[in-house]
């Protein structure tokens, strides 16, 4: 039988996708969306509906900068809590139920 340490362990870090990688992949996208809404690319997300930021060229880096940061928004506000919480579910399974071997 493991100790309680080992247990911990193996329920964070272990296997393809542990939570400890979810939890990673959900703070990478929330940063992603960070940096994004701090450069002051929210503006852009107006050329969905087909108007275009005051200053701004209509070129396709605009368009392609409103889908980054309308992505990064839809990422950091149904993905990364998702990841999280699943994560967090993950790990206490393995916690309850660990694998016999």
């Amino acid at each position: 039988m493991k100790t309680g340490s080992g247990r911990l362990r193996r329920a964070f870090y272990d296997g393809c996708f542990s939570p400890v990688e979810m939890l990673a992949l959900a703070a990478a996208i929330a940063l992603l969306y960070g940096i994004l809404h701090v450069a002051g690319l929210r503006e852009y997300t107006s050329v969905i509906s087909g108007t275009f930021p005051e200053g701004a060229s209509r070129s396709g880096l605009t368009v392609a900068l409103g889908v980054a940061y309308a992505g990064a928004n839809l990422g950091a506000v149904v993905a990364a809590p998702i990841l999280a919480l699943g994560a967090l579910i993950f790990a206490l399974i393995r916690l309850v139920f660990p694998e016999k071997s």
